[in-house]
């Protein structure tokens, strides 16, 4: 069982303060151009348009290199920044050399950016584990949720989501019974702090129910999935439709919440060629991330990548291809 919609890591370019030094004339200047390219950077990547993003996030580190001499923790929220974009940009090797080389720095003087350090740490478990390396995913990920556990209260919604990164790695790792009281956890903690119904707790929620086995208690798209598995389609459509349904029930016909319910029903209408309500599904789930960029990112680009699927099966390569690009 793969528990993909329970990551909820915190992107590291939300962490980061400017806290530029100054005293000079050229120190002033270098602060200007750090401060315009980070704004940029900012802006374009809050867009979702990370190809132009990643120039300006790299001119920002470079000019960081020589500012931040005295003060590693600003470059390394740089490297954070850049790191993420390169691993959006599907550059995992670079990726990982940056977040490595602001994990060391951060690993020097832990007490004072741990909050950066546990962040760190999480997001390279992630992409450890999206390139199939879960026991060196699994040990950031359990120093992770050692950071936050020493450091926050334990009702706090930042160690629900170490918590259910943790546990999302043990599953895959086949370790379930160690990753179902670590699931619970996370989820009285996000039901309690953020409400049963906010974005991310019910997936969570269904992670539990079927980690433990209750089929009857998890979502119509947990049970959707888990017939699609099975070879049951004709089932595995009906839940889909019905996940849809629910969904815009509970929490609105433009919650990016539906994306994963839409892309699943598009792709069983594709697979028995029915083109047509597939790509408008799709489209529905894209201008539902357009709208809210920084919600679910994974799923949209599952959501961007079965589309462009479609494009290519339907005489549409140059289209699917300029998709892929953006």
């Amino acid at each position: 069982m793969r528990i993909d919609t329970s990551r909820l890591i915190v992107a590291l370019a939300l962490l980061l303060g400017l806290a530029v030094p100054s005293g000079t004339a050229m120190a002033d200047a270098d602060a200007e151009a750090l401060g315009a390219a980070f704004a940029q950077y900012k802006t374009l990547r809050d867009t979702g348009r990370y190809a132009e993003a990643a120039p300006f996030a790299r001119e920002a580190l470079a000019i960081g290199e020589a500012l931040y001499q005295d003060d590693e923790r600003q470059l390394a929220h740089l490297l954070g920044n850049l790191a993420e974009l390169e691993e959006r940009l599907g550059n995992p090797d670079e990726a990982e050399r940056l977040y490595r080389r602001a994990l060391a720095i951060l690993e020097r003087r832990p007490a004072q950016s741990y909050a950066l350090l546990a962040v760190t740490l999480s997001n390279l478990a992630e992409l450890e584990r999206a390139r199939g390396r879960l026991g060196a995913a699994e040990a950031l990920a359990r120093r992770a949720l050692v950071i936050w556990r020493d450091e926050l209260g334990s009702s706090d919604p930042r160690l629900a989501t170490a918590l259910a990164n943790h546990a999302a790695i043990l599953v895959e790792l086949g370790r379930g019974r160690e990753a179902l009281p670590l699931l619970r956890q996370a989820l009285t903690i996000r039901e309690t702090a953020l409400g049963r119904q906010a974005m991310g707790t019910v997936e969570l929620r269904d992670a539990v129910a079927a980690l433990a086995g209750d089929a009857a208690a998890a979502s119509p798209l947990a049970q959707a999935r888990r017939q699609e598995r099975e070879g049951r389609h004709a089932e595995a459509e009906r839940l889909y439709r019905q996940a849809i349904a629910e969904g815009e029930a509970a929490r609105g016909s433009a919650h990016p919440s539906l994306s994963p319910a839409l892309r699943g029903l598009a792709r069983k209408l594709m697979a028995r060629g029915a083109y047509g309500e597939a790509e408008r599904l799709l489209k529905r789930a894209l201008a539902i991330h357009a709208a809210q960029p920084e919600a679910w990112p994974r799923a949209r680009e599952a959501a961007r990548r079965t589309y462009a699927d479609l494009l290519k099966r339907t005489g549409r390569a140059a289209e699917a291809q300029r998709l892929l690009a953006q």
